[in-house]
């Protein structure tokens, strides 16, 4: 009598997206990474990253942080401004010519 033996693999494909303006990939221990285009940045939107149109100019850093609003680093002499509802680093060095 001959007892054949059946092994079944599961392969658990988890999906990695960042949408249309990043690339994934999953780090060593396995989390979602993004990779974002330049304008964008990761969000975090219901549990998945991807990656959003974020700019703060061309004086900054833009981010978001966990409740998803955007935020900006800016340069040094430059300061976050609101104009037209979107944050942008505005300002500068001021040099007095005489």
């Amino acid at each position: 009598m001959f007892h054949t033996c059946f092994v079944y693999i599961l392969l658990l494909v988890t999906a990695c997206s960042c949408g249309d303006d990043g690339k994934c990939s999953f780090d060593e221990d396995g989390a979602q990474k993004c990779a974002c285009n330049n304008g964008f940045s990761v969000k975090d939107v219901e549990g998945k990253k991807i990656c959003e149109a974020c700019s703060c100019g061309d004086n900054g850093k833009c981010s978001f942080d966990e409740d998803g609003a955007q935020k900006c680093a800016c340069n040094d002499g430059f300061s976050v401004k609101d104009v037209e509802g979107k944050k942008i680093c505005e300002g500068g060095k001021f040099i007095r010519i005489l």
